[in-house]
Order: C-alpha cells, then sequence, then structure tokens
C-alpha cells in the first residue's frame, strides 16, 4: 500500500524542521529551551565524588600569591606540588597559548652569545703558549722571573677557571629564565596534566 503525498514521512519530518527553525528566533522558544535544559540537568543531579577536588583562583589567592596572570614558573610548581600530593590527574584551563619570554632573558642571551665569540676565551691559550715560550728562555734571568711571576699570577691560576665560572653562570641564569621549559618539565614529570583546549 502506497503513502499518500501528504502522509510520508519525510513531508512530516520537513515540516517540524521548518517549525523549529522558525520559532527558535523568538522569545518564547528560547524559554522553553532553557526549561527543558534546566530539567534535564536536574533529573541527572547527582553528589559530586569527594575525590575531585577544584583548585580556583579566588582574591586570596591574588593577594597571597601576586597579581594574575602567575609566571609558569608559579604553575610548575603547582603541579609539581599536586603530582607528589597524589594527585590522579590535573586539570589546567588556563591557556598557554604564546611564550612567555622574560626581560630578562634577552639580555642573558645576549651576554651568551657575546662570551662565546669574545677574544678573552682565547686569552688562556695565548698565555700558555707564551708560558710555553718562556720556558724555552728559562736560562735568561728575566725571562725566568716573568715565567716565576706568570706561574704564581691569576693568569695562570684563575683566568681560565673564571671565564668558565662566567659561562656556566649565564646558562643556569638562561634555564632559570626560560618558564616554559620549567613548565614542560613539570608536564612531563608528572605525566597526568591536562590542558583547556
Amino acid at each position: 500500500m502506497k503513502k499518500s503525498f501528504w502522509g510520508s514521512d519525510w513531508l512530516a519530518g520537513l515540516t517540524i524542521t521548518i517549525a523549529v527553525v522558525i520559532l527558535s528566533g523568538t522569545a518564547n522558544f528560547q524559554g522553553i529551551e532553557r526549561a527543558a535544559y534546566d530539567w534535564g540537568v536536574r533529573a541527572t543531579d547527582r553528589l559530586a565524588s569527594d575525590k575531585i577536588a577544584i583548585i580556583a583562583i579566588d582574591d586570596q589567592s591574588i593577594a597571597n600569591i601576586g597579581r594574575w596572570p602567575w609566571s609558569r614558573d608559579l604553575h610548575a610548581e603547582l603541579i609539581s606540588k599536586l603530582s607528589q600530593g597524589g594527585a590522579k590527574v590535573v586539570g589546567l584551563t588556563v591557556f598557554f597559548l604564546e611564550p612567555q619570554i622574560d626581560s630578562g632573558a634577552f639580555f642573558i642571551r645576549d651576554l651568551i652569545e657575546f662570551t662565546s665569540n669574545a677574544s678573552f676565551n682565547q686569552v688562556p691559550a695565548d698565555v700558555d703558549t707564551l708560558a710555553n715560550m718562556l720556558e724555552k728562555e728559562v736560562s735568561n734571568k728575566a725571562v725566568s722571573e716573568i715565567l716565576d711571576f706568570y706561574i704564581q699570577s691569576t693568569l695562570h691560576t684563575r683566568v681560565s677557571q673564571d671565564i668558565g665560572t662566567l659561562k656556566s653562570r649565564l646558562m643556569d641564569a638562561n634555564q632559570s629564565l626560560d618558564t616554559d621549559a620549567k613548565l614542560g618539565e613539570s608536564f612531563a614529570s608528572a605525566k597526568n596534566v591536562i590542558l583547556a583546549m
């Protein structure tokens, strides 16, 4: 038995769809939609688990820690503490869209580049070459005195070490100011951080 044009399913579906589209812009329909949503939320109401903790940033947090947004190394520290405290999952709703570059990091990186190409890197090698040349002429009293002075001077005992220490401290400062790396390391070590999309 064949259905008539007016009794077909597609016509009923099309009619209902057109009616919903037309009525969706009216205030009455929005009220019905909100009431249906509220009813749905109440119908599925259940108690939250005591195993879930929401750590919110409130006025007291800002008063204690400082103005928002907080540095990424502070977020890294918080994630590490939550991980050490046994949190199974840490969900963050903070967006980390752009890199955080400390203003001092630019200067530190510039100093690292300068020190890696600076002429004072060659000083220890040049001084050692000079000392070797002087050792060949040690029989000369004046040369012997110059060699003794060199051996006891900071040119021999400290310059090379101080250059190495300077480079090491600049690298440490650069790492300390790289808050994005600290945050990434805290994510990697916690292994349970979920970020907002």
